[in-house]
Order: C-alpha cells, then structure tokens, then sequence
C-alpha cells in the first residue's frame, strides 16, 4: 500500500471563528458573564470538532487510475479515476482531485459516500518524450463549514507506466512530396497491372447492377455471377528505406531541440508508411536496422523513438556504404544537411535529405513517373 499522509491547515474563516471565540472568553471573564464566556467556548469546541472531522473524513480514500501503455507527447489521451470512500461513517465530501498526467486543473468537487465509489472522467496528456512514472495524487476538502482544510497526499496503485512518443509531424511541402509520391506509385501500378486476369476487376453480382456488366466467362468458371468494376486497382507502395542519423561535424554542436523535432518528423514518415501499408527498412546509424513489415513493427520503432539517445558519427560514408540502395529513400539528421548531404547523394543520388533547418524552404523531389505524366 502506498504511503499517505494528510495535512490540516486552519482557513480564514477558522481564524475568524478563533479570534471571535477568545474575544468572547476574554470579555466574559472581565465583565464576569457567564453567558458570554459560555459562547466563546462553544466556538472553541466548534474548532475542535471540525478539526477533529477534517483530520479523519479523508482517511478512507483511496484512488485508483487506469493508464494507457502508450501515447503521443502533446495529445490528449482519455483517463478514468476512481475515488474510493472505505471509511463506515463519514462521508467524503466537497474532494477536489490533482492529477500530475492530467491535460487542465479540474476544479470540479466530489462527495463519496461511505464505502461508495466514484468515477472520474478527463484527458491526460504527457509533455515530455519518454517513460512516466505514474506519480501520486492529491485530494483536498474544506469540509465541514471550510473552517479547515485537509490534504491528503499519496501515490497510485498501479505500477505500470506510460510510454510518452514523439508526437508525429510533417511539414506541408514534405506532405506535398509523399502525395505526388503516392500519386507516381499509383501510375507504376497501372503501367504493370494485367491486363489478362479475369478477377482483378470483378466483383459478385448485385441487385440493380446491369447485364452487360456480367463477365460470363468468369462467371461460369466460379459458378456465381461476376460483375466488371471499372476503379483501377489500389497502388501497391515501392518499398521504402528510412535513415536516422546525427551527424557531429568538429566544431558544431546539436541542441537538443532540434533532436527532438528531427524524431517527430520520423515519427511522422512511420506513422504515414504504416497507414499506407508501405514496407520500409529502417535504420538507426550507428547500428541498429529495424525490417518493419507489419502494423506492430511500426508501433515497437515508435516505440524506439521514444526512449532513443542521441549517438552522434562523425563519419557518415563507411555508415551508409552498406545499406541496400532502393527507390525511394529518406535520410533524417538533427545536423544541417549543409554538412551531409553531398556524401548522402554520393551514395544515394536520388535521395531526400530532411533536417529541420531546410525543410521549409528547400525544394523536394516529385515522382519521375508523375513528372513524365504532367
């Protein structure tokens, strides 16, 4: 169990209520009233009281949240909290709730009632990259009458932690480029399909559909009725190879700043590639290559970017010498292109370098095939 303490501070209207009470003893012992030093006590046992409820009422909470494994930095996430009243007798009233993952202050009260529940609804959101921690929590009442006000302070129950990735990012003009990328992919595929195959453009036959739709012949050897489609088929994307690298010319220094943003445009080149089915071969120079082929391998190189440390190179050559050469290609650095890019080309020719100086202002290549098309 976690360890929790609460903290009773005295309010104003307490103060208030304290001053008045031992003004009123005071006067009554001087102008002997039994009367009045009987009210001023009465206030002083009124302090007693409520500091006695505020102490206990806040004993029996506990709190419990559910966390997702994994989300972006800077997205909303949805989080669901429940507070737990397990006190028989005193009802946990006027409870407002801080959370260190939560996206705004919730400045919203809750009464739990005694060995009752209540659930708590709200976003999250992380605002570094990395692993984070669950952290603790902080439920605070004026209850009763706000005379005091009582903190309780302890950590969640659940051990588990959130994967915080880089929030994924493209600039408009290399959003542009992927689009005339896809378009080109898309030519490629009607320059190759078969033209001979019976069933790439058949469907069965529908209600409504007309007859000379019907393409007989498939539809005797099927024994079901067949139907041309006239769209062409989906384009097929070339497959692609993605670099990362931070390349450490002498006398330049990287910040880390823009590290971060160089992952948040590979974190968008992966999350665009997964959605368009596209194979790619990653590779995280000095070392590390990653084959993703499936939905789950872009998430587990997502996953990479978050927890991934700069490695700077100072020799890029013999680095990329052995990466397969293939059409499409991007090669990613927190450095300047200015530095990397003529040994880049020397190897790749037809590559995009992207770093996060040029990128808006440095044009990018269209598709060969779109531009033999225009």
């Amino acid at each position: 169990m976690s360890k929790q303490r609460t903290d009773i501070a005295i309010q104003p209207p307490g103060l208030t209520l304290l001053w008045i009470s031992a003004g009123l003893v005071v006067t009554g012992l001087i102008v002997l009233s039994a009367g009045t030093i009987l009210v001023g006590l009465l206030g002083v046992a009124l302090l007693f009281v409520c500091r006695f409820l505020a102490a206990h009422h806040l004993c029996g909470v506990e709190i419990s949240r559910t966390l997702p494994g994994r989300a972006f930095v800077g997205r909303s996430f949805p989080l669901k909290t429940t507070l737990t009243n397990n006190q028989r007798h005193l009802t946990a009233a006027g409870l407002s709730f801080d959370d260190p993952v939560a996206s705004s202050r919730n400045y919203a009260t809750h009464t739990v009632q005694p060995c009752g529940q209540t659930q708590i609804r709200y976003a999250g959101k992380c605002l570094r990259r990395g692993v984070i921690r669950p952290g603790g929590w902080t439920v605070a009442s004026t209850w009763p009458l706000g005379i005091y006000r009582s903190e309780r302070r302890g950590e969640f129950s659940e051990t588990a932690s959130i994967l915080a990735m880089p929030r994924p990012y493209l600039h408009e003009r290399l959003q542009r480029h992927l689009d005339s990328r896809h378009l080109g992919d898309s030519l490629l595929t009607e320059f190759h399909s078969d033209s001979t195959s019976d069933f790439r453009l058949l469907r069965e036959f529908r209600p409504g559909d007309p007859v000379r739709a019907i393409h007989w012949p498939s539809s005797l050897r099927s024994g079901q009725m067949q139907v041309r489609q006239t769209e062409p088929p989906s384009p097929r994307p070339q497959r692609t190879c993605l670099i990362l690298h931070s390349f450490s010319q002498g006398g330049k220094m990287a910040t880390p700043e823009t590290f971060e943003s160089i992952l948040r445009i590979a974190a968008g080149l992966l999350v665009r590639f997964r959605d368009s089915d596209t194979e790619v071969d990653f590779y995280i120079l000095p070392g590390e290559t990653h084959r993703l082929r499936s939905r789950s391998d872009f998430d587990k190189a997502l996953e990479i970017l978050a927890l991934l440390e700069r490695r700077p190179i100072k020799n890029l050559e013999p680095k990329l010498t052995p990466i397969e050469k293939l059409t499409h290609t991007y090669i990613l650095s927190d450095s300047p292109s200015s530095h990397w890019e003529k040994v880049a080309h020397s190897i790749f020719p037809n590559a995009v370098c992207i770093d996060t100086e040029g990128l808006s202002t440095r044009p990018l290549p269209v598709s060969p095939l779109l531009r033999q098309a225009s």
